[in-house]
């Protein structure tokens, strides 16, 4: 992946786990300040599972990012190194 590959994706991340966290907290509020009904428990529910998924999804490919470039990384050492 290249080096704007990377940024962009981690600019996709980065938005959207703001706007994710925005919406809880924006429904957070709804419930504070008025009177609350089953739709908008479910509602906070979904956007709390949405938010949770995404972070998990993303700390995985994170991961698999840096465990992809640290093998490339011991690939040009070893040919590098050894010669082949």
């Amino acid at each position: 992946m290249t080096q704007k590959e990377t940024l962009i994706l981690m600019s996709y991340i980065y938005n959207n786990r703001v706007r994710m966290e925005e919406e809880v907290r924006q429904l957070q509020n709804n419930i504070r300040f008025r009177n609350i009904s089953v739709a908008d428990c479910m509602e906070m529910i979904c956007a709390i599972q949405q938010l949770e998924t995404f972070r998990e999804t993303t700390e995985h490919i994170r991961f698999l990012l840096t465990s992809v470039n640290k093998q490339k990384i011991f690939h040009k050492y070893l040919v590098d190194t050894c010669g082949k």
